[in-house]
């Protein structure tokens, strides 16, 4: 039986958006503001300038100055796994949000996995889902080799190795959720 404090702890879950940020002047803009018009609004966000040297740090500090849920750090180039984990050190909510930042998300994402998240009687440890790739004439699914669904931590151990990979091919997903505590 879920106690009282769990169920308000359900109630005002906060989200850490981790987003890496290498080279990505052309569609950072556009992604930043796609995580500003979430409908659930307790989240922060964290970008990780992964040692840009193109407009990429400016537009993100640009953003950042003007919203409180944005934090900048700017560090070395040391690739896409180094950045996610420098913005797991700094993340402050219940769950983390991984997005690319080349990548934008619907203004409902939030609002859906708070949804989610707050109706299963399980502490969950991920939810997996999938991901469009969006061009100018049609828009494919992305495919991942891990399935999309919602993943205790019994179910975790199958799908590490993908996870922690720098790799494209081995693990491509729109967005993963982690259980942070």
């Amino acid at each position: 039986m879920e106690s009282r404090i769990d169920h308000i702890k359900r109630e005002h879950i906060k989200f850490s958006v981790i987003v890496p940020v290498y080279q990505e002047e052309k569609y950072i803009r556009k992604y930043l503001e796609s995580i500003q018009a979430q409908t659930y609004t307790t989240y922060e966000t964290i970008v990780i300038d992964d040692g840009s040297d193109d407009l990429s740090p400016v537009i993100c500090d640009e953003i950042a100055e003007k919203d409180h849920r944005f934090k900048v750090i700017h560090k070395e180039r040391a690739g896409l796994v180094s950045a996610r984990n420098t913005g797991v050190k700094k993340a402050t909510g219940d769950y983390i949000v991984y997005v690319d930042g080349d990548d934008w998300i619907n203004p409902n994402l939030l609002e859906t996995l708070h949804g989610i998240i707050s109706s299963q009687n399980v502490k969950l440890d991920m939810v997996l889902y999938g991901a469009d790739e969006v061009y100018f004439d049609h828009v494919g699914k992305i495919t991942n080799k891990v399935p999309d669904g919602l993943y205790d931590k019994s179910r975790l151990e199958s799908i590490y190795p993908y996870m922690f990979t720098d790799t494209r091919k081995a693990f491509r997903a729109g967005e993963v959720i982690f259980g942070h505590s």
